[in-house]
């Protein structure tokens, strides 16, 4: 790899420092502001779940469930779907040897 041994590069590179440091520094405050953010709302919801009556919890937890059960449901489907068009494009490989199978991962 070259490297710059210059004072004038010498210079860039550390002037370049502070302003790479201070968009990090940026961004990872950003980053906390949101998952604290998330993590409130979270929190909330959580906190007015327990306040629920008896029959509301049900009914969310029915829902929660039935919401997952869905959303797997969706999961499947497009991994079946990508299967089989790798299946069309030749793209899948079989094997019945263990040896084989490890070779593929």
């Amino acid at each position: 790899m070259f490297r710059r041994t210059t004072a004038a590069a010498n210079e860039i590179q550390t002037a370049s420092l502070p302003i790479a440091f201070e968009t990090i520094s940026v961004s990872k405050t950003i980053f906390e502001k949101k998952v604290m953010s998330a993590f409130n709302d979270f929190n909330t919801i959580v906190e007015s779940m327990y306040n629920l009556p008896l029959e509301d919890k049900q009914e969310l937890k029915d829902m929660l469930e039935q919401n997952i059960i869905e959303t797997r449901r969706d999961e499947i489907a497009l991994n079946y779907k990508s299967a089989q068009k790798e299946y069309k494009e030749n793209k899948l490989k079989f094997s019945s040897t263990i040896k084989e199978l490890k070779k593929m991962l």
